[in-house]
């Protein structure tokens, strides 16, 4: 279901696209920047952004980026080199480089397999794989810092 049709959003709100004079804008005293609401006051923006055929999306999204943010991994990253000499890692440095390495690795990955195997399913699974590595290091912790190869594991 396209959102623009014909040089119109659905929904009636012009977008400057396709459709209206195609002619010369110079003629009638325009800037010569092409027609329509395309760089206005947003307001065609706005609509097609909270239009009701995509509210739900733009929500979900919204919650996503807010619980990703506030899910504590960028603290988690930040401490890795102590966290790591915590675990008995001497050379923490090549420790985050390593956990460096795999994110860049499973980002091609997800990257790789998004449109095969959806969205959904690569959310949900690292989801999982997110629970499971946060109970590690929480029992790495909970445990006086033992088994030491934990903390690595839970890291990467």
């Amino acid at each position: 279901k396209a959102l623009v049709r014909g040089g119109r959003a659905e929904g009636g709100v012009e977008t400057g696209e396709g459709g209206g004079g195609g002619g010369d804008d110079q003629a009638d005293g325009g800037d010569g920047g092409g027609g329509g609401g395309g760089g206005g006051g947003g307001g065609a923006s706005l609509q097609l952004l909270l239009g009701r055929g995509v509210r739900r999306q733009f929500g979900l999204g919204c919650v996503l980026m807010f619980v990703q943010q506030f899910s504590g991994i960028n603290a988690v990253i930040f401490y890795s080199a102590s966290i790591l000499q915590a675990g008995g890692i001497d050379d923490p440095n090549t420790g985050g480089l390593l956990i460096m390495g795999v994110q860049v690795v499973m980002t091609a990955v997800a990257v790789l397999l998004m449109d095969r195997a959806g969205r959904r399913a690569l959310l949900l699974v690292s989801l999982a794989g997110m629970c499971f590595c946060a109970a590690a290091m929480g029992a790495f912790h909970l445990n006086a810092q033992r088994p030491t190869w934990l903390a690595l594991a839970s890291l990467v």
